[in-house]
């Protein structure tokens, strides 16, 4: 069952560059089906790096909470990672009950956010592997990363480097991008 459309959710006014926000883009979306249009907000919003909005927020939380993976994992990786309500304790919930239903990218997130922890490495590496085994390629970006940061004492976090690399494995072995 859909959800929805949140009374957040009223079209505005053009952003400030004068083009149309990803919220006008996928409006028609959103129309016909509030779930698909949030997460295509999410989508488009992270590609052209415009933080997602409150109707995409609120749409991705109904959807979540009706039981949708897809947006439960953008939903909770933007309140682990997002710039405004971060809440690490309930994103990592919502990221956990997606990554329980094999939610690929749930799994790097939740990876991605133990990188950060000396103390959970190991959470990191094992939650990066079951992202890239479920055939999330941003998790071998991190993994990369994460062979990096162990060979140079954390120098190489989010390096151009870790990225290099990964692309040089799966260029040379597309198996092992899949098989770690």
């Amino acid at each position: 069952s859909a959800p929805t459309t949140p009374a957040s959710c009223a079209p505005g006014g053009e952003a400030a560059n004068g083009y149309q926000t990803v919220d006008q883009i996928v409006a028609p979306i959103f129309e016909r089906d509030p779930t698909l249009g949030a997460i295509t907000a999410w989508d488009l919003g992270r590609a052209s790096f415009e933080a997602p909005s409150e109707h995409t927020l609120d749409a991705l939380r109904v959807a979540s909470d009706l039981g949708n993976v897809d947006a439960a994992a953008r939903y909770g990786d933007w309140l682990v990672f997002g710039e405004v309500a971060v809440d690490h304790e309930l994103g990592l919930a919502y990221l956990t009950d997606a990554a329980q239903r094999g939610q690929s990218t749930a799994f790097t997130s939740i990876g991605n956010f133990y990188l950060g922890q000396p103390e959970n490495t190991a959470l990191a590496y094992e939650n990066l592997i079951a992202g890239l085994r479920l055939g999330d390629t941003d998790a071998g970006v991190w993994l990369a990363d994460y062979s990096l940061l162990a060979a140079t004492s954390g120098t190489a976090r989010g390096s151009r480097e870790a990225e290099m690399r990964v692309l040089d494995i799966c260029h040379q072995d597309a198996a092992k991008c899949t098989e770690v």
